[in-house]
């Protein structure tokens, strides 16, 4: 399967964005059987209140989605990396042969970029246990592991044999 990313036809006129114009990306804690366009904004931003600690600075976010309370936080993605919106058009198939290439051939419409996003939980506040938060965190581990040592920490790291 080859999958191909169309940057071109980046499509600034979202209707994802915020106030500010960039992209208000949300993660939700559940599946919506649709793969449509929806006014979001209209529906869930403006139901979003935010607690503050003491020195008014905000600690969570809440909201609710279909009856249901949710907790969430402002993540912001590490530096260097950005996340992307894509849409694939997916075009109907008539034979078998033609749904066979369709399979092995995607094209993917970068539509915005994003560089943080809402997390929420269903009940509790996000925290360091969510499954998204540690893969974040483990983009700053894995550039401790891969990074060069220096000749000193070199000749240390070598000394170092470990125990079984």
């Amino acid at each position: 399967m080859s999958i191909q990313l169309d940057t071109k036809s980046c499509n600034t006129n979202n209707s994802t964005r915020g106030k500010c114009g960039t992209p208000c990306i949300h993660l939700l804690p559940c599946k919506i059987q649709s793969n449509s366009t929806a006014a979001v904004s209209q529906y869930f931003e403006p139901s979003i209140r935010s607690s503050h600690t003491a020195d008014n600075k905000p600690t969570t976010l809440k909201a609710s989605f279909r009856g249901r309370p949710l907790e969430g936080e402002r993540v912001t993605l590490p530096s260097g990396y950005t996340g992307l919106v894509l849409s694939e058009l997916v075009k109907s198939t008539k034979s078998k042969e033609e749904e066979r290439i369709k399979e092995e051939e995607r094209v993917l419409t970068v539509e915005s970029g994003f560089s943080s996003l809402t997390l929420w939980n269903l009940d509790l506040s996000p925290g360091l246990n969510d499954k998204f938060t540690q893969a974040l965190k483990w983009i700053d581990i894995s550039s401790a592991i891969h990074c060069s040592l220096s000749s000193d920490n070199n000749s240390q790291a070598s000394s170092i044999t470990p125990s079984l």
